[in-house]
């Protein structure tokens, strides 16, 4: 479904001619404003190029639930020959026509992307974001663990692709409709129950297209008596 929430959005000062990265800043607050959305982002250049007019114009689209960017797509570029006695009014009247002509065709092709089953929609409609996944320096029947209650236990699980290890690395492509927090916090509870603990035993990262689990190595020296053992 698409909405126009401009006048909503008008209470945090974003316009249809906003600039990306301030409307990035503000995703939390278009979340608690309208929901998850797919936010568009549209850029349309125009040229003078010898006695015509040069159009071109792509999108990105980005999901303020996940705040990640799931895909982009750009038209052919349009070149609109200008008569010369085409005043202002009538050379203005020529780029909006083939500008709306642009913006219908790349709607459409950003509406098909959407609905393609590649992982960018599930089969309710939700989007589906693909993170590449990496986990390091753990003993293999830890990453079975792990890998198990990712893939049965986690809320918004798609599925897993691309699983490769080599030496301590394991790798593999986790599709899922959960948004970062409740990664971040599934993944804090499956190392938990698995018996390590974040900042302590394992370093996590979470971002929009990555997580990253690497186990530390324990660092152990002699204490003295009554503490014959302490990390550094």
């Amino acid at each position: 479904m698409v909405r126009d929430e401009l006048s909503l959005l008008d209470d945090l000062g974003i316009t249809p001619q906003s600039h990306q990265n301030r409307v990035l800043q503000q995703t939390d607050d278009i979340t608690q404003l309208v929901g998850t959305s797919i936010l568009v982002f549209v850029d349309t250049r125009i040229e003078g190029v010898e006695g015509s007019q040069e159009i071109s114009m792509s999108a990105e689209l980005y999901n303020s639930g996940s705040n990640s960017f799931l895909t982009s797509w750009s038209v052919p570029n349009s070149r609109i020959p200008i008569p010369e006695n085409c005043g202002t009014g009538c050379t203005l009247g020529k780029i909006a026509d083939e500008a709306q002509r642009m913006a219908d065709t790349l709607g459409n092709s950003l509406a098909q992307l959407l609905q393609r089953p590649t992982g960018a929609s599930a089969s309710d409609g939700r989007l589906v974001t693909i993170l590449e996944v990496e986990i390091i320096d753990f003993k293999n029947d830890e990453i079975i663990q792990l890998v198990d209650l990712m893939r049965n236990e986690f809320p918004g699980f798609e599925k897993i692709t691309k699983v490769q290890q080599n030496g301590p690395r394991y790798q593999m492509l986790y599709h899922t409709t959960a948004d970062q927090q409740k990664l971040i916090t599934w993944i804090d509870i499956s190392l938990a129950e698995i018996g390590l603990e974040v900042d302590q035993d394992v370093q996590r990262i979470v971002t929009e297209r990555r997580i990253d689990i690497r186990k530390f190595a324990a660092i152990i020296q002699k204490g003295t008596t009554g503490n014959t053992t302490k990390y550094n």
